[in-house]
Parts: structure tokens; sequence; C-alpha cells
């Protein structure tokens, strides 16, 4: 959770800002090696900035296994976000 809190100071918190601020282009990919590596807390708090993200046109890639989200996904492959 903390990762989402300072902007300054956290990469995922900086990157979400700056996706909100359209400094970001839709299309982009947010990569990380898994979609556990996002966000430690409980799936009712980290679902929420992630799907801000993918409702941004951010693409989420996941490397193992090799997964990309996006707002073209169906329900169940966004389910295994959590």
């Amino acid at each position: 959770g903390k990762n989402l809190e300072d902007p300054d100071v956290h990469a995922l918190a900086g990157f979400l800002r700056a996706v909100k601020e359209n400094r970001v282009e839709a299309g982009s990919y947010l990569v990380c090696e898994s979609f556990d590596r996002l966000s430690r807390e409980h799936w009712r708090n980290a679902l929420p900035p992630l799907l801000e993200l993918i409702n941004c046109g951010v693409r989420l890639v996941q490397l193992v296994p090799e997964q990309v989200i996006d707002a073209k996904s169906d329900e169940w492959a966004i389910m295994g976000l959590i």
C-alpha cells in the first residue's frame, strides 16, 4: 500500500499521478514481474488503482506468467489481477 502513498517517493504512485495528469499516453505499458508485485494490499484496496490505470488506457504486463491486461480484456483476465 505504501507504494501508492507518496508520488514523490514511490514509483507506482508517481506513475499513477503521471497517468492522471495525461503525461502518460493511452496505450502505454506498465511492466512488472508479477501482478502481485504491484500491491501487497488486500484485493479490495489494490484493485481500484489498477482499474484506474486500465481505464486510462494503460496496458498492464505481467512477465511470469506472461499476460497483458487492458481495457479490452475480458472480466476473467482482469479477475486474475486479484
